[in-house]
């Protein structure tokens, strides 16, 4: 209800801006509220009427991940990132009230900031799948060395048992896979509303800073910038350690002997990480990768020369 009120508040913001002089920065304003109105209410709702499976999914993660103990570290560059962005947007909300500006400044604020919080939990969620994706990585990789181990001239010395260690790292990766499905379920329309907003906020605010030269706009067009990267770069990692995968179940091929067992569960194991794709997407509409950040720049450039052309022609 909040979201709602909010998002007819900025509609009347808009009817507003139409009639005054001023016509395109007040627009600009107008629409910078409606988004993240707009994204604040759809966090809201993600966040209701998903609120039980995205603690299944931090729950299962963390089950994988018991016993690494530095999977914060792993995730220290976020909590940078995310922290650089947090204080930033404390110092614009003070600075907005010790100078007295307009209320929607304030409003624009603290609607960010609460956005990123929500935010938050998307990013660190994908970090979680990324580390257990590693987890995968690591237990292909000790099997490597119980078979170097093992190997006598051209014989396998291994027990049959010793196949239901790949069974249990292929089930374990297709439970991730489920994990990584829910969140795209869960944060599928977050992530689209957070390339659409930075999409458009990134143009507003470099158009802000190149016609009025202001450094907050400049700070606010990276911060945007710098929260579309940061979900570009988590779901990069998690194809990273996908592809990663991909390769080392390809080399167990050609190296593990035949062995009706091992034949077995290997072929089984190659199939799914040949079927299974961890990509993350914008409510199935476009997977997001390093081509979605180039993409923004180039129609960021698209947008600042259109701004420009409407404002001449408004002059």
């Amino acid at each position: 209800m909040l979201g709602l009120l909010s998002l007819s508040f900025s509609c009347l913001l808009i009817i507003w801006s139409l009639k005054q002089s001023n016509f395109i920065e007040d627009l600009l304003t107008t629409i910078k509220a409606v988004l993240t109105t707009v994204s604040l209410m759809l966090y809201f709702l993600s966040c209701a009427y998903n609120r039980h499976n995205i603690s299944v999914c931090y729950v299962k993660c963390l089950d994988i991940l018991s016993y690494k103990k530095n999977t914060c570290l792993k995730m220290s560059s976020v909590f940078i990132i995310s922290g650089m962005h947090m204080f930033c947007l404390v110092v614009f909300f003070v600075n907005s009230v010790t100078t007295h500006e307009p209320a929607i400044n304030l409003v624009l604020q603290a609607q960010d900031f609460v956005c990123f919080m929500f935010e938050m939990q998307f990013y660190v969620l994908l970090l979680l799948v990324k580390s257990s994706l590693e987890i995968i990585t690591h237990r292909i990789s000790n099997f490597f060395h119980i078979i170097k181990e093992n190997q006598i001239s051209t014989k396998l010395l291994l027990p049959d048992y010793f196949a239901n260690c790949l069974e249990d790292t292929r089930l374990l990766h297709m439970e991730i896979f489920d994990i990584m499905v829910k969140v795209n379920k869960i944060f599928g329309l977050d992530a689209l509303t957070i390339i659409i907003q930075s999409r458009i906020l990134f143009a507003i605010n470099l158009y802000s800073c190149i016609t009025n030269y202001a450094i907050k706009e400049l700070i606010e067009s990276i911060i945007t910038f710098q929260r579309v990267a940061l979900l570009c770069y988590c779901s990069e990692l998690i194809k990273r350690n996908e592809n990663t995968i991909k390769s080392m179940i390809n080399e167990m091929d050609i190296n593990l002997l035949p062995g009706e067992n091992y034949k077995q569960q290997r072929l089984l194991f190659n199939h799914q990480v040949e079927k299974l794709k961890f990509d993350l997407d914008a409510y199935e509409m476009f997977s997001i990768n390093l081509e979605t950040l180039l993409s923004i720049i180039i129609t960021t450039a698209s947008y600042l020369l259109l701004f420009s052309q409407l404002n001449l022609d408004f002059q």
